[in-house]
This record gives C-alpha cells, structure tokens and sequence, in this order.
C-alpha cells in the first residue's frame, strides 16, 4: 500500500529534474546585452562595467545573439562573472576585437608592450 503512494510522487519528480535539461533560473543577479537595444546594455563592456566590485557570489551576463565589437576588460577587483551566450547557436554571439598587440591606441600612444618571449 505505501509503494503506491510514493509512486505519484517519484513520476512528478521525474516530470520537474530532467537530465541534459537547461535551467531556467539564473544563479545570482544578472543583466542583458542585446545590441538591437533590448536588453540592460547594448555593449559587453558596459555591461561588465555595471557589475559590482568586489562581488562576492556569481554575476551573469547574458549575451543575446548578435556580433558585439570592441575590446572586454574583466578587472581583478570583479570576480565572479560569467558569460553566457543566449539562443539555440553558439555561433549566434559573436565579441571581436580587431586589435593585435603592439597597435597604437586611438589616441595614439602605444598599446600594450610586446610579451616577453617564453
């Protein structure tokens, strides 16, 4: 009699925790990137920006598809962040940034000094 109890439970578990699934909450706070202008921030930079210094726990960015141009600076001081690209295809977010090491800043002066060799 106590098996047939259990049993309506164990199949609405089964039916909620599905392996391989997506989770649909997110951990922490977070805030969107979207470069059609709908979501929090339409630049990756920006974004990281907004996220708090010194945060403690886990901050995502979620990147909605599209090709997202200019350089991303994660600094120390802002632990914790994650990126996650949103919609079906990884493809679909793209970040690039068109500079090598050694170019010259738009003001002029030079970038970062050439790596040492190993």
């Amino acid at each position: 009699m106590r098996a047939r109890r259990i049993w309506p439970a164990v199949l609405a578990l089964a039916v909620i925790v599905v392996p391989g699934a997506p989770a649909h909450a997110w951990p922490g706070p977070y805030v969107t990137v979207a470069a059609d202008g709908s979501g929090d921030f339409t630049s990756v930079q920006a974004a990281v920006d907004a996220v708090p210094a010194g945060n403690a726990s886990t901050f995502t960015i979620k990147i909605q598809p599209g090709v997202y141009h200019g350089q991303v600076i994660v600094p120390a001081s802002k632990p914790y962040v994650v990126f996650r690209g949103q919609g079906p295809d990884p493809s679909a977010v793209v970040i690039t940034d068109d500079r090598a090491n050694g170019t010259l800043k738009p003001d002029g002066t030079p970038g970062a000094p050439p790596a040492a060799p190993p």
